[in-house]
């Protein structure tokens, strides 16, 4: 659903949110709710920030605190795993002891 979203320019960017914390923690701790993408975009509402704010925000509250820390700390992993496959990846690149898959290497003008 993001990945549509940001085909079109509705997926809003953590920018986007900073301004409102209520709507950032609802994004990223919450569902992936159609109102989060009239947020930017050419569908932008104003209710949307609203409803984001509030109605999106409740669910979070009502999760506990205990919840939200198990989805941060996932996300913390993951994100974690993330960053150290990139830098593995970079390092060996640039060493050449990784080889580019074909299609990235077409992209960067390269070819094997």
């Amino acid at each position: 659903m993001h990945q549509l979203g940001a085909e079109f320019g509705a997926a809003p960017a953590l920018s986007d949110l900073c301004h409102r914390p209520r709507v950032l923690l609802a994004y990223c701790l919450g569902q992936a709710y159609v109102s989060f993408f009239r947020l930017v975009g050419p569908f932008r509402s104003e209710a949307a920030w609203e409803d984001s704010a509030t109605e999106l925000y409740a669910p979070v509250l009502q999760r506990g605190l205990f919840t939200n820390l198990v989805f941060v700390v996932t996300m913390l992993a993951f994100g974690s795993v993330s960053v150290a496959a990139l830098v593995v990846e970079t390092v060996g690149t640039r060493l050449g002891l990784v080889v580019a898959p074909q299609s990235v290497a077409r992209k960067a003008g390269r070819t094997a």
